[in-house]
């Protein structure tokens, strides 16, 4: 488990798990709904557990919504280059 804040609302901190999943892609399963667009593509940064003022990565250039799923409703993808995901071809 992962606790990440986002930089427009850096005191609320949030339950999820992250990972990053291509050079330029992260994605974020949260354990409760996930944050409105306003404050989850404003930068993030992965804090430590026990000390939330401790900074263990930050992604504050990952502004960009990369791909949302229909499926589970608690995933987000974002990217830090705007580039929209495109189904692969069959």
């Amino acid at each position: 488990m992962s606790k990440i804040i986002f930089m427009s609302n850096p005191k609320t901190i949030y339950d999820c798990e992250f990972s990053q999943i291509g050079k330029n892609q992260i994605r974020i399963k949260f354990e409760s709904d996930i944050p409105e667009p306003d404050i989850y593509l404003s930068g993030c940064c992965l804090v430590n557990e026990w000390n939330p003022s401790l900074i263990q990565t930050s992604r504050k250039d990952y502004i960009y919504l990369y791909r949302t799923y229909s499926e589970d409703k608690h995933v987000i993808e974002l990217c830090n280059n705007n580039v929209e995901y495109k189904e692969p071809e069959r």
